[in-house]
């Protein structure tokens, strides 16, 4: 029972660090050169649409996401429960912000295709 209580939150915050970055990788050949990377509405209403070229756009922000994830990873394995720390409250944040960056990710590819 405890190594399926370490176990499930290691697979599903790796599964969501793969979804991330094999989003960019089926999509890739649909997307445009210059893609949006993101959008600003000034105070007079007025648009202005940042664009980068295309191998930024695939790979920024599951760069990020590989990043945090060994951190988070790294952190779980020196955390332990005689810390203090709640192991749970933990794994919760840490899902929380990987699916972050996955839904941002899919939201730019979305925004581009």
């Amino acid at each position: 029972m405890r190594s399926a209580r370490r176990t499930l939150p290691e697979l599903t915050s790796f599964a969501l660090v793969v979804a991330t970055v094999a989003a960019g990788a089926v999509v890739a050949p649909a997307l445009p050169e210059r893609m949006i990377v993101g959008w600003h509405v000034g105070l007079d209403g007025q648009v202005t649409v940042r664009r980068a070229p295309r191998v930024l756009g695939l790979v920024a922000i599951p760069a990020v996401t590989v990043v945090l994830y060994v951190a988070l990873r790294t952190t779980r394995l020196v955390l332990d429960e005689a810390a203090g720390v709640d192991v749970r409250l933990f794994e919760v944040l840490a899902h929380l912000l990987l699916a972050a960056l996955a839904i941002g990710q899919a939201w730019l590819l979305a925004t581009n295709l």
